[in-house]
């Protein structure tokens, strides 16, 4: 139970209106929303009954977070699925991930690797394959951007006219692309640490500051300000 708690910690000091998170992380963030809720309640005499969306106009100090999903909920890993035919998610502890830091070589290597039905090898008019739960069709509707190319690869894709190596090339021109002014900045700050630094002590400042005022709203209103109290 700690962890979670600390976790709706790290969130609740920043007050923030949003979180991004995954989609599996959605279910933890409803403890930080009910810990707020509460804190809300107990301490800054926002009603019970109040909505969601009301509880800092109505006094409280902790907005009630809402989730921010980006548009692809769970990336599934390049690996095979496990023996119950489930896709596990991109981990690094898995050894299934590409890395925002891979070289255009090592990209090539992943996803020449990349798990493909194994139906495709035999598909024609008369058996048709599934494009569901199929990694490489998977990554190219996420990350490819031409849609007239996915839309025509997978047609032919389905009766077999086209194959898995090609379609993998393109995904790999895709990634590679996608990657590609990441590197470029990743170099660069490799060249020029101190920017990353002043970055980084900027960040910091910033957020001890925002965090020292939360905490000394709920010490106050919590009545746990005693070290600033008089003695008299």
């Amino acid at each position: 139970m700690n962890y979670p708690v600390s976790q709706a910690a790290d969130i609740l000091i920043f007050r923030p209106q949003v979180v991004p998170v995954g989609i599996d992380q959605v279910p933890h963030l409803e403890l930080t929303r009910n810990i707020a809720r509460k804190l809300n309640n107990e301490f800054f005499n926002v009603p019970s009954d109040t909505p969601d969306h009301m509880h800092v106009e109505a006094g409280g100090l902790f907005p009630i977070v809402l989730p921010l999903v980006g548009r692809v909920e769970k990336l599934i890993g390049i690996n095979k699925p496990n023996r119950e035919g489930v896709f596990p998610k991109m981990s690094k502890s898995l050894e299934n991930a590409i890395f925002l830091s891979d070289s255009s070589d090592i990209v090539s290597k992943k996803i020449k690797k990349l798990y493909t039905d194994p139906k495709s090898n035999f598909a024609s008019k008369e058996n048709p394959v599934s494009l569901e739960n199929n990694p490489l069709w998977i990554y190219h509707k996420i990350f490819n951007h031409d849609k007239e190319w996915v839309k025509e690869a997978s047609e032919k894709y389905i009766y077999g006219n086209i194959s898995n190596l090609e379609c993998k090339e393109k995904l790999i021109e895709v990634i590679n692309e996608l990657l590609q002014p990441i590197r470029e900045r990743r170099l660069y700050f490799e060249k020029n640490p101190q920017e990353v630094i002043d970055i980084l002590k900027s960040g910091t400042k910033r957020a001890n500051e925002v965090a020292e005022e939360t905490l000394s709203y709920i010490q106050t209103y919590m009545g746990m300000n005693y070290f600033n109290a008089s003695l008299d």
